[in-house]
């Protein structure tokens, strides 16, 4: 055998090279796979930070028995920039009716549907009451709002959020509140200590009586308070979208007369 390996040493080392050559090339492609394999993970990684760290702001539209709330709020963990809004039908203050105060029915935009928000930061919220289920579809003349929420996360990077709700599915419902036993025996228990307070003489019970005309009169002039005050922040609105840029103002005013 070492005599044969001594008369063929050329072809001995010819194929411990070809040998040598394959297992090169095998290393190479495993290192080569290895390395894609690397960088795809890192994309992923990459990824699902991203994801998990976006803004997600949704709109809901819940019930709070005789009405209904519509709630915007960012579920993700950065500030949402820039918040627009596209739903068909808008939402819209539904209030008035029968046996409602005011008695006239009215419809008024909500601000920051119709001019958006610039900026709503994590697990921030912006809630407002809509009306009675009734009152929003005939405002509205729908109960199924569709389109898209459009905003920009902290790097500049555009998001859209989908909405479709139905509030049909609310319809011809029944409520019923209840309070859990545990909230019930608190209550109970803050009542006997408030009757001990009492019949020790150590609180005295102040008891104030008015007249239910008057407090319906309160209650008008407090709506009719509230919607004066909205009416004159939906004209200072108006105002400053009008008024020209402060630098155009110091322009004009810087110039010379002639």
């Amino acid at each position: 055998m070492i005599e044969w390996c001594n008369n063929n040493s050329g072809f001995m080392m010819a194929s411990l090279t070809l040998v040598y050559v394959v297992a090169t090339m095998t290393v190479v492609g495993l290192m080569v796979w290895a390395n894609r394999l690397t960088a795809r993970n890192t994309q992923i990684a990459i990824h699902l930070d991203k994801e998990r760290s976006k803004p997600v702001v949704i709109m809901e539209i819940l019930p709070d028995v005789p009405v209904f709330i519509l709630k915007v709020r960012n579920i993700g963990l950065t500030a949402a920039h820039h918040v627009r809004f596209a739903i068909a039908p808008e939402p819209k203050l539904c209030f008035g009716g029968q046996n409602q105060y005011p008695p006239e029915k009215t419809e008024r935009t909500i601000h920051f549907v119709t001019e958006g928000i610039r900026s709503l930061p994590p697990q921030g919220e912006v809630a407002t009451t809509l009306g009675t289920l009734d009152r929003i579809e005939e405002g509205l003349g729908s109960l199924h709002f569709r389109g898209k929420i459009s905003y920009t996360d902290p790097l500049g990077e555009a998001h859209v959020t989908i909405v479709d709700s139905d509030l049909a599915i609310f319809r011809g419902l029944a409520y019923s509140g209840k309070k859990p036993i545990v909230t019930v025996a608190k209550e109970l228990e803050k009542i006997s200590q408030e009757l001990g307070y009492i019949g020790s003489g150590f609180h005295k019970p102040t008891v104030l009586t008015q007249d239910i005309k008057e407090h319906r009169q309160e209650e008008r002039d407090f709506v009719e308070c509230a919607m004066k005050t909205m009416d004159q922040m939906e004209a200072a609105d108006q105002l400053a979208r009008q008024a020209p840029p402060e630098g155009a103002r110091r322009s004009t005013s810087d110039k010379s007369p002639v």
